[in-house]
């Protein structure tokens, strides 16, 4: 990312240094918080290498186990106590071959997850700096303040999610924490794997909900490893919300999620290459079977009904340009319109008090594809 089944990768803490013309660590202090996701549905595999810098650096080391009532489980001051250099030496492999122990053992006690949690009880340990925290997760909680249970929170807004938990309160305490961000998106069976876009706007939900507490953030892409726990217990599937369809049908509406597709609150598409791919069964099914395809435009109700109606319009009016112009489809058989929110199935996308749900918006926000005979 090892007593833990899995390669073992350099997460590194920056905690420790050499000691000028010899090999001796020289300790820099500190605190550290270790959050570890280990429970079903993703990988259980743990980086030795946060607990080595922590022991190599002398510092105060948290590891709150990230389960559906997360607690710590190890809280430790690593200043080392021995008197001359080789007794140091060997006190520091000592507790790294305990602590790689412990975590090697480590279950969750308590069905689904509270990531958000698991993250403020880690924060609260920091007192010593610098301050730095590793986040070794999937990122899909399913329980607490910031779950992504509900269909389309995985598409939601970055912004909007974290403009909604600092409305609430909720989040963390993280003003001078560094954190980094291991394994975000990587599962196992059963939670399907997230898509390419589906990854990174989760890893971006969390970038800003962390960046939004305070905290200055680090993404290291390097993919999480190891089968998940057999005895863990149940985690709930996070809905994902597929890009596009390999075989479509005739008649049938596919809501393609406009944030797979474009920058947040324009008609600029983010990858056209991506835009191509998911297009393509569509165009070879009306170039083949003959029939036409119907773009409709929606969004969230943000704003007033013509900025709503011109950008699900200009949304639409893209991907025809991509049937048209990249695959090949006739452009009399290809029509865009935008609705913005005023359509059937428009979902209520506000509260009673009239706070935007980011999860019911990123809903709403679409581009309707139908084929039509």
């Amino acid at each position: 990312m090892r007593a833990v089944t899995g390669p073992v990768v350099a997460v590194t803490l920056g905690l420790s240094a050499v000691a000028c013309g010899g090999t001796e660590e020289r300790p820099t202090g500190g605190s550290v918080a270790y959050v570890l996701g280990v429970h079903a549905n993703a990988p259980a595999a743990a980086s030795t290498s946060v607990l080595d810098d922590a022991v190599s650096g002398q510092a105060k080391l948290t590891v709150v186990l990230a389960d559906g009532e997360p607690k710590i489980l190890v809280a430790r001051d690593l200043t080392a106590k021995a008197a001359n250099d080789d007794a140091k030496r060997k006190e520091r492999e000592d507790r790294k071959k305990e602590l790689r122990g412990t975590l090697s053992q480590a279950r969750p006690a308590k069905p689904e997850v509270d990531l958000l949690a698991a993250i403020d009880l880690g924060a609260r340990s920091l007192d010593r700096e610098p301050r730095r925290m590793v986040v070794e997760s999937s990122g899909l909680s399913t329980t607490g303040s910031l779950s992504f249970l509900a269909p389309g929170m995985v598409l939601a807004e970055p912004e909007e999610i974290a403009d909604d938990l600092q409305r609430k309160k909720l989040l963390p305490a993280l003003g001078g924490v560094t954190v980094r961000l291991r394994g975000i998106g990587d599962t196992e069976p059963p939670q399907p794997r997230p898509g390419i876009h589906e990854r990174s706007n989760l890893v971006a939900i969390w970038r800003e909900v962390l960046t939004r507490a305070g905290a200055t953030v680090e993404v290291d892409d390097q993919p999480r490893t190891g089968k998940a726990p057999d005895d863990a217990p149940a985690v709930s599937l996070v809905p994902l919300t597929p890009v596009t369809v390999a075989a479509p049908k005739a008649e049938e509406t596919v809501p393609l999620p406009a944030s797979a597709f474009f920058v947040a609150d324009k008609a600029e598409l983010l990858d056209r290459a991506a835009a191509v791919d998911a297009l393509r069964p569509f165009a070879e099914h009306v170039k083949q079977a003959g029939g036409r395809i119907d773009l409709v435009g929606t969004t969230a109700r943000v704003g007033d009904k013509e900025g709503q109606v011109a950008l699900s319009g200009q949304r639409a009016e893209a991907l025809r340009v991509v049937l048209v112009d990249d695959l090949g489809v006739p452009a009399d058989r290809v029509t865009s319109s935008g609705v913005g929110s005023y359509h059937a199935d428009y979902v209520a996308d506000h509260d009673a008090e009239g706070n935007l749900l980011p999860d019911k918006a990123a809903l709403n926000r679409t581009v309707r594809i139908t084929i039509r005979r």
